[in-house]
């Protein structure tokens, strides 16, 4: 813990003390508000976009809020227990379910989508993932090449491509076994971004419908704030 975190969680804990639990646990909250300037300034392979990274199946995020009942069947199910969900006081995102790929992804097994009572997450059907007839749309992963290792030249790593269960069809290798995503056929599992070996990732999945914020930089990648992860 540096010098700035114990201040805050010190503060946050007398104000909780003297002034009541509800009021020192929003103030020390609002404390902990991550300063996006800085951190990106601080990590300039990245820039920060906010939001869950929704399992498979997840329609539009406004319709899969108004259908998904938070009963939970999903994680139940889920064969690598991906699947978590927002701590309570997110609003109407509370207690609905995200994957964070980077600790655990999704290995396409569709179990959640069979379970959901709502339709919350639209049934899918492994073999017609797999074959192509339909297609999932968690995201979309993006490879820093300053940060991966065979683009950089330092190695040839290749975790990416073989872990990929959709591999000539969501990313290729090119000359020198350079991995590149190919976005119309990615789904967003987050497996490749599991297994990349680069402590910070040089292989990251963007949600859906977000876009780089620099156009230009078409290597730069988003670091996502996930509820009650640490990047």
């Amino acid at each position: 813990m540096d010098r700035r975190d114990f201040i805050q969680k010190t503060i946050g804990a007398v104000i909780a003390i003297a002034g009541g639990g509800a009021l020192g646990s929003a103030l020390l909250k609002l404390l902990k508000e991550p300063d996006k300037k800085t951190m990106s300034e601080n990590r300039p392979y990245a820039y920060y976009v906010s939001g869950p990274l929704r399992p498979p199946g997840a329609g539009p995020e406004e319709l899969f809020l108004k259908k998904c009942i938070q009963c939970f069947l999903c994680a139940e199910v889920c064969p690598p227990k991906a699947i978590r969900f927002v701590s309570a006081g997110g609003g109407l995102k509370s207690t609905t379910p995200y994957i964070f790929p980077r600790e655990r992804a999704c290995i396409l097994c569709m179990k959640c989508t069979e379970i959901c009572p709502t339709s919350a997450l639209a049934p899918l059907i492994e073999d017609d993932i797999y074959k192509g007839k339909k297609k999932v749309d968690m995201g979309t992963a993006v490879i820093d090449k300053r940060m991966c290792i065979t683009h950089l030249g330092i190695g040839k790593c290749e975790s990416c491509y073989t872990i990929c269960p959709l591999k000539e069809r969501a990313i290729i290798q090119e000359a020198m076994l350079r991995p590149k995503v190919l976005d119309d056929g990615c789904v967003g599992c987050g497996l490749c971004e599991e297994v990349c070996p680069v402590k910070d990732k040089a292989i990251r999945v963007r949600p859906p419908g977000d876009t780089l914020k620099n156009p230009s930089m078409e290597t730069q990648f988003p670091a996502i704030f996930y509820p009650g992860a640490t990047l």
